[in-house]
């Protein structure tokens, strides 16, 4: 009996340095190669444009210290509240799962972790057979023993589907609600915490405001939230008013010449520039209302470029009095 105990404290032994290696053999950061859209910013913090990754789709990427804590909380109250304890995927859940979609005959359910969920649009697998779930599971395990709770956590707000071509926490916030997600109230934490489940029939593209599935998903984990956290009358006040979320097509367009003249260098994800998007629209009116004197006397076209002597700074940068005009080559 005392050599098997022996044997065994050995066997474990070997086995925590076989993790233990592991995890601290260098591992590529879960960031890498993943395509990003670049955010213009000018002088101010104002968003000039929010451009489209290489692969036509809006995403930033945010550490999980600049994403809010109302975020966080409300994703793993939502998705996986056993997270932080799991090993990457949850056995009830997994049974449950199995039990409803081939057993009971309901409709599929997964029993996905985070971490699960991770690992399916990490490789891009296709889960929806038991044996693309046990290897959803192995990848999870994987992920888990390569990374910390925190990276697992933070790819996934930065990968995850958010509606139409929007990817990640950072891009759909300031898509949505024109703000960082650090930013993000109670009720707009709680809305994307509840779309990436299924984005496609929650989110209505033809409408600033929010679908009806969007706001009874996102109500009904409010009320789970109320079990778990205190919440005061203001909060409680947020969700009895309408949703607004912008949408792609309503992005601010601002200096186009101007972003095109600086997106011939290196691709970043966020610019900050030395243009005034107040000067910008000043002196694009000003544009428009010398073309509409002067047309009289053929001209249709003028550009201006405003400079701050004291920096050299570019304030305010008009290529041509109207930019989708073919006719004067705008």
């Amino acid at each position: 009996m005392k050599r098997l105990l022996q044997n065994l404290a050995v066997a474990l032994g070997l086995l925590a340095l076989l993790l233990i290696g592991f995890r601290l053999w260098p591992h590529p950061p879960l960031s890498q190669g993943i395509p990003l859209s670049t955010a213009w910013y000018d002088r101010h913090g104002t968003l000039l444009r929010l451009s489209l990754a290489s692969d036509d789709r809006y995403r930033q990427w945010t550490p999980l210290e600049q994403v809010s804590p109302l975020a966080v909380r409300g994703l793993l109250l939502h998705e996986d509240r056993w997270f932080w304890y799991n090993p990457g995927f949850n056995p009830l859940s997994l049974v449950r799962g199995f039990w409803r979609s081939y057993v009971a005959g309901g409709r599929l359910q997964g029993g996905s972790t985070i971490t699960m969920q991770l690992a399916r649009m990490h490789w891009q697998l296709n889960t929806r057979s038991p044996g693309g779930k046990l290897m959803q599971v192995l990848r999870a395990v994987q992920l888990e023993l390569s990374y910390s709770k925190h990276d697992i956590l933070e790819a996934y707000l930065n990968a995850a589907p958010y509606g139409r071509n929007i990817e990640s926490i950072g891009a759909a916030s300031l898509i949505y609600f024109a703000k960082p997600p650090s930013q993000l109230t109670l009720a707009e934490a709680l809305t994307l915490a509840v779309l990436p489940q299924s984005p496609s029939l929650r989110m209505n593209p033809r409408s600033d405001e929010a679908s009806p599935p969007l706001m009874q998903a996102r109500n009904r984990l409010f009320q789970r939230w109320q079990q778990h956290y205190a919440t005061d009358a203001s909060q409680r006040a947020l969700f009895s008013l309408p949703l607004a979320l912008r949408q792609p097509q309503d992005l601010p367009f601002i200096a186009p010449h101007f972003i095109e003249q600086l997106q011939n260098g290196e691709r970043q994800p966020r610019v900050d520039t030395t243009l005034d998007a107040g000067l910008q629209r000043l002196v694009e009116q000003q544009v428009r209302a010398f073309i509409r004197r002067n047309q009289s006397r053929g001209i249709h076209n003028s550009a201006v470029l405003l400079v701050d002597t004291r920096d050299m700074g570019v304030r305010a940068l008009v290529g041509s009095a109207d930019y989708d005009n073919r006719q004067i080559q705008g």
